[in-house]
């Protein structure tokens, strides 16, 4: 195979290179890699993601929240590269297959569409729309791969439900493609299991019997499937990896990592526009970031407070287009919390700070029961008159200019999160990272060096974040520590896409 070219097809539920389709890390770590692949010659990348119609939407009417599921149309600049039928068990269900705008020739980017993708990402209903959204993605993939003539080399599928695509591949011995099953996550909703009632309402008696190896009793667990089915079970983060093994124990040697990064597109352009001028080739090589401790602390300084002024003029611009809700104070330094609002994540946590004379911007869609007692006491604070602002519906813009703040707020529960890449997203703008030691955490981030370490049950929680705002006023300490952020060059997605190469 080192001599051939190699076909690498990327099956996942979730990608924001699509509005519809991004939902959390997932999605943007998979566009951070379509948009960090280089031409290369020996490589094909085929990524295949659900064009969901329906997306949810908040709005501020009157200071209340509102929820609501709108339309979702195709956008204009994806092009339709094919339309064909798939007959899912007695359904034939028409596809349509559009094309990203930043495909090449090396990388394409498709996005399937058809009435099963009908509902908001992750939100099909009920659990036979959701294994009918998966089962459709599936055979969609297949299908068109065969009426293309595209026989993959190696096959990334992204938790557990994409597993689906194996029942649907033809079976040819002289090329058979070498599977990946790449967890993102620990929790349930990574390691589905369905009961067989219900997958008969979207597969076969004969596809059933192929899952066989994965049931327990009237389920199929498909991640024990994939676990059986894959080469390597590839994990987000060391931490991840280790996590994973009380998952599969008998699987312990499949299990390996590579460890989640981001794209330079997360980068300010505050930073963008300083690096241009004192680090020659930085875009193509992320280790010259390291030369960030060569340019000067003022230089350093004034580009980060240029940034959080670019980050107050922003939010009161979306508390007065009502894109925001809150109260800003004005002179007090801004502290982000952006991720979705969801009980492992601890969104709760970040109240007891608001007595430190700071603003506390959060956003981030409620996941759970959690995330909605979130926003009520959100709005109880802001009714007292407390320095918070929520800001509304949360996408990759949002992160981006809620990533201009002076320290960034991530606490989940050790063991939880599998990677995280908010802190990363900071670190490389200069922004604080107070953060528990979950996930890559420990990979990246030194206490008082480009970060404050906090234990998992947030006893030093406050003291860590008192520390870090008293580095503010002394500005050779906070230069030092915004270069130490800076020079963090392992996390930027090019060390990822190396080590996804070597999957073969």
């Amino acid at each position: 195979m080192n001599n051939e070219k190699i076909t690498r097809v990327v099956l996942t539920l979730e990608n924001s290179l699509c509005e519809s389709a991004a939902k959390g890390g997932l999605g943007e770590l998979e566009a951070d890699i379509f948009y960090g692949i280089k031409e290369n010659d020996n490589e094909m990348w085929l990524f295949f993601t659900p064009l969901y119609t329906k997306i949810i939407k908040q709005e501020n009417i009157d200071g209340e929240l509102i929820t609501k599921v709108d339309e979702f149309k195709v956008p204009e600049k994806f092009s339709l590269v094919d339309s064909f039928e798939i007959k899912l068990k007695d359904e034939t269900i028409k596809l349509e297959v559009y094309e990203h705008p930043l495909s090449s020739r090396n990388k394409k980017a498709y996005f399937l569409a058809s009435k099963c993708f009908d509902h908001p990402i992750y939100e099909a209903g009920n659990v036979r729309n959701e294994i009918k959204t998966a089962c459709c993605l599936s055979l969609g993939v297949a299908e068109y791969l065969r009426k293309h003539e595209i026989t993959p080399s190696v096959l990334h599928l992204n938790e557990s439900e994409t597993f689906f695509l194996l029942l649907y591949l033809p079976r040819d011995e002289n090329s058979v493609p070498s599977v990946y099953f790449h967890s993102h996550t620990a929790e349930p909703h990574g390691h589905k299991r369905f009961y067989i009632e219900d997958l008969k309402s979207s597969l076969t008696e004969e596809e059933i019997k192929k899952l066989e190896i994965a049931r327990e009793g009237e389920v199929i667990n498909m991640g024990k499937y994939a676990a059986n089915t894959s080469n390597k079970i590839v994990c987000v983060s060391q931490q991840h990896a280790e996590v994973t093994k009380n998952l599969y124990p008998f699987h312990k040697d499949k299990i390996i990592f590579i460890t989640n990064g981001v794209h330079i597109r997360w980068i300010g352009e505050e930073w963008k526009k300083l690096f241009d001028i004192e680090i020659e080739g930085w875009r193509e090589d992320a280790k010259l970031l390291e030369k960030v401790q060569r340019i000067s602390d003022e230089k350093i300084v004034k580009t980060k407070e240029e940034q959080m002024k670019n980050l107050k003029e922003e939010l009161e611009r979306k508390i007065e287009k009502k894109e925001a809700f809150g109260n800003l104070s004005p002179g007090k330094l801004i502290l982000s919390y952006a991720k979705r609002l969801t009980d492992y994540k601890r969104p709760l946590g970040v109240f007891p700070l608001l007595d430190l004379d700071i603003n506390i911007v959060i956003a981030g869609p409620p996941i759970d029961y959690t995330g909605k007692i979130m926003i009520e006491e959100i709005r109880k604070r802001i009714k007292l008159g407390y320095p918070i602002v929520y800001v509304l519906n949360y996408n990759a813009e949002v992160a981006s200019q809620l990533l201009k703040g002076y320290a960034w707020i991530n606490i989940p529960y050790r063991g939880r999160e599998a990677s995280g890449t908010s802190f990363m997203k900071a670190l490389i703008n200069g922004t604080i990272p107070i953060t528990t030691a979950d996930g890559s955490v420990p990979e990246f981030v030194r206490d008082e060096y480009n970060g404050f370490i906090v234990s998992d049950d947030l006893s030093n929680f406050k003291d860590k974040a008192k520390t870090a705002l008293e580095i503010y006023n002394d500005k050779s300490k906070w230069a030092k520590i915004i270069k130490n952020s800076l020079s963090t060059y392992s996390v930027i997605i090019d060390r990822v896409i190396e080590d996804i190469r070597t999957l073969k």
